[in-house]
């Protein structure tokens, strides 16, 4: 579910709405979420 606060936050839209920046800042900061993202990179490549 946090592919939506992901493009928003892509996009530069994040901003204009301020919960789902909150949600978005604390999903990013989770341990588990940065394993994932580290994970997503080195499949992309």
């Amino acid at each position: 579910m946090s592919f939506i606060a992901d493009v928003l936050a892509q996009q530069g839209a994040i901003a204009n709405f301020p919960n789902i920046a909150r949600y978005h800042d604390t999903l990013s900061s989770r341990p588990a979420y940065k394993v994932a993202e580290q994970t997503e990179q080195e499949n992309n490549n």
